[in-house]
């Protein structure tokens, strides 16, 4: 049996800090960009110390920006078409966008995808979610070569800084040290616990679930349940629950991207025709 593959504490224990991503497409996209990652990891060209450069190259390849062979940089189609139209990550629809294209990323970004996916608690303290998730590492992973614990851990830190920074309302004073992604408001921490949050519905175009829609659906149809409750679909990676995901359904279909049958007290969504994800961002822009 093939090994499962996996990676925690790739992050070198940086969580993605604001303009990480503008400063990684802009460089790369330069005269001799390729050469980026060449010396140093990168440090040089980006002005960061060799851990910070590391991590910013497992940032931007686990959110399919960048592609690194034989030690030679690329942007994606996605990594050109966020530096084209989006290139500070001024609009939220860019940061959901990059979200899902990490949680969804199971074997490069494995804890993030496990807590988006598996993590069943809403509401957990500290020491609850270190312990169930090290124990769903375990069960996963633990034959073979299983992941270290310590690594386990510093991915729950990860993990907790990048989505539950903000405490009571209050914003780190340091700027630098943020990450982008508390804004999406999926984790609110209230100083003694934890609660993952369902989005804003003013904060998130339809085009998001239907970008994680056609990104984690291999067949033309899904039920709503399944994509409401199976690991690694919208519903999870979103934390959005069926009522409101029904309500997004119903307006793709809207807008001719897909059916709905509800005979049998079972809801169907038939897809009408497969998008590319990366067609799906820039027809946001449009």
């Amino acid at each position: 049996m093939e090994a499962k593959k996996y990676r925690f504490k790739g992050h070198e224990s940086f969580i993605p800090r604001e303009g990480w991503f503008t400063k990684a497409l802009m460089e790369i996209s330069s005269p001799n960009g390729e050469e980026t990652f060449k010396e140093y990891y990168g440090a040089d060209r980006l002005g960061v110390g060799p851990n910070m450069a590391k991590s910013i190259r497992y940032w931007i390849e686990a959110a399919g920006l960048v592609t690194v062979v034989a030690g030679k940089a690329k942007l994606t189609k996605l990594g050109e078409a966020i530096l084209e139209k989006d290139p500070y990550i001024e609009d939220i629809y860019t940061l959901w966008i990059l979200h899902l294209n990490l949680v969804m990323n199971k074997e490069k970004v494995t804890a993030w995808y496990l807590f988006f996916s598996e993590f069943e608690m809403e509401s957990f303290t500290v020491d609850d979610f270190k312990a169930v998730m090290s124990h769903l590492v375990q069960m996963k992973y633990g034959s073979g070569k299983a992941p270290s614990n310590n690594s386990v851990i510093a991915d729950c830190d990860a993990i907790l800084q990048m989505y539950g920074k903000e405490i009571m309302g209050q914003v780190d004073p340091e700027e630098k040290k943020k990450s982008p992604f508390y804004t999406l408001h999926l984790l609110r921490n209230d100083g003694e616990s934890y609660r993952k949050m369902q989005p804003s519905k003013n904060q998130l175009d339809r085009l998001v679930i239907w970008y994680g829609i056609n990104k984690s659906l291999c067949e033309e149809s899904v039920s709503l349940d399944d994509l409401v409750s199976m690991p690694g679909m919208v519903g999870k990676s979103l934390n959005i629950k069926r009522s409101m995901l029904t309500e997004y359904i119903d307006s793709l279909a809207d807008i001719g991207k897909l059916t709905v049958n509800k005979t049998a007290g079972l809801d169907m969504i038939y897809i009408k025709e497969r998008q590319n994800p990366d067609e799906i961002y820039l027809e946001y822009f449009k």
